[in-house]
C-alpha cells in the first residue's frame, strides 16, 4: 500500500503540473514567474512572520478597486499586441460565442510603478484547466512581460508613492489536486518580483473560529508529531481521492521542528489544539503536502495537539 500511495502522490503531482502548464511556441516569450530565484529546500529563509488568514475564494481580487477605465479602442489595440504572449486557446475556445471579448475583458489597466504609464495585469482563462495571471510593464511604448503565475490573484499592495510592493496568488486546486496554496510575492522598485512565502493546506482542513493577531512560536518535542486536518486525533484508515491514508494525518514532523500557533480549540476531553503554521523541515513522514513550485517548500497549515509543543521566546 505504501508503494501504491507514493505512486498516487506522483500521479497527483503530475496532475497539478498539467493544471499549471501553458503550451509555449516560438512567439511566446513570457518568462517563468520564478526565474532567478534560488532553491529553498527547508526553513532557513522562510521564518518571516506574515499576517495570517484562513484564505477562501471570497478573498480573490475585486478588480473595481484597481482598474483604470480605458476606451474600447485602446483595449482592443493593446490586447491585440499582447496576444503573442498567450496560447491561442486562451482567446478562442471552440465555438463559444464572445470568447474573444471575454479574453479582452480579462485585461486590467493600472499604473504599477508610478511612472504615469498604464501597465497591464491579465487575470483569466489560460487555455487549460488553471486560471492564469500575467503582469506586463509598459516601457518605451512597449509592454514587457515581468510575471506569470496560475490561479487567482488575491491582494495588490501599493506603498505611499503608489508603487506596487507585493501581491498574493491563491490556488484552490484543479484536476485531482487536493492541496490549496497561498503564495506571496514581493515587488521591488524596478518591478523585480521575488517569491516571499507559500502556505499550503489540504482541502478538508477545518478553519479556526478566531485567529490571533500575534502567534505563539514553538518547537515540537516528539519525533513523528502529527499535523492534522481537524482538531481531533484520528488514525483510522480513510480515503483522500480514492486512496487510503492514515486518518486525518497531514504530515508527521521530527523533533525540534519549528512552527507558529495562530488559534486554539479545546475539545470535549479538554485537550487543547493549536491551529499552526509549520515551517518547512527535512525528514517529514506521511507527508501529503507536495511542492507546487520546485523552488519553494511550502509552510503547512493544520492542527496539532499542544501537549508536546514547547513555546519559544
Amino acid at each position: 500500500m505504501k508503494n501504491n500511495f507514493n505512486i498516487y502522490l506522483i500521479f497527483i503531482g503530475l496532475f497539478a503540473f498539467a493544471c499549471s502548464f501553458e503550451k509555449n511556441d516560438k512567439n511566446n516569450t513570457a518568462p517563468d514567474s520564478l526565474a532567478g530565484l534560488s532553491i529553498d529546500s527547508v526553513s532557513k529563509n522562510q521564518e518571516v512572520l506574515e499576517p495570517m488568514r484562513f484564505f477562501v475564494y471570497a478573498d480573490t481580487i475585486d478588480w473595481s478597486k484597481f482598474d483604470t477605465q480605458v476606451t474600447n479602442t485602446y483595449r482592443k489595440q493593446i490586447t491585440e499586441k499582447l496576444k503573442v504572449y498567450f496560447d491561442s486557446s486562451a482567446y478562442y475556445y471552440g465555438n463559444e460565442p464572445h470568447s474573444e471579448k471575454k479574453f479582452k475583458d480579462c485585461f486590467h489597466f493600472m499604473d504599477l510603478n508610478a511612472d504615469g504609464k498604464l501597465d497591464v495585469i491579465y487575470g483569466g482563462y489560460s487555455g487549460a484547466e488553471a486560471s492564469l495571471v500575467k503582469i506586463f510593464l509598459q516601457k518605451e511604448n512597449q509592454f514587457v512581460p515581468v510575471f506569470e503565475g496560475y490561479q487567482e490573484l488575491s491582494t495588490l499592495v501599493f506603498d505611499a508613492n503608489k508603487k506596487l510592493t507585493s501581491f498574493i496568488l491563491l490556488d484552490f486546486g484543479c484536476c485531482a489536486d487536493y492541496i490549496e496554496y497561498e503564495t506571496k510575492y514581493n515587488v521591488r522598485d524596478d518591478l523585480k518580483i521575488t517569491l516571499n512565502y507559500q502556505r499550503a493546506r489540504i482541502v478538508r482542513t477545518q478553519a479556526p473560529k478566531t485567529i490571533w493577531n500575534t502567534p505563539i512560536k514553538f518547537i515540537t518535542l516528539n519525533d513523528g508529531y502529527a499535523l492534522r486536518s481537524e482538531p481531533l486525533k484520528d488514525n483510522t484508515a480513510t480515503y483522500l481521492y480514492d486512496y487510503s491514508v492514515e486518518g486525518n494525518t497531514v504530515t508527521k514532523y521530527p523533533k525540534n521542528a519549528k512552527g507558529l500557533a495562530w488559534a486554539e480549540y479545546k475539545d470535549k476531553t479538554n485537550r487543547v489544539w493549536w491551529f499552526v503554521e509549520m515551517y518547512p523541515a527535512d525528514n517529514l513522514k506521511k507527508n501529503l503536502i507536495h511542492r507546487r513550485d520546485s523552488l519553494v517548500a511550502p509552510r503547512a497549515l493544520g492542527w496539532m495537539s499542544s501537549r508536546f509543543l514547547q513555546k519559544q521566546p
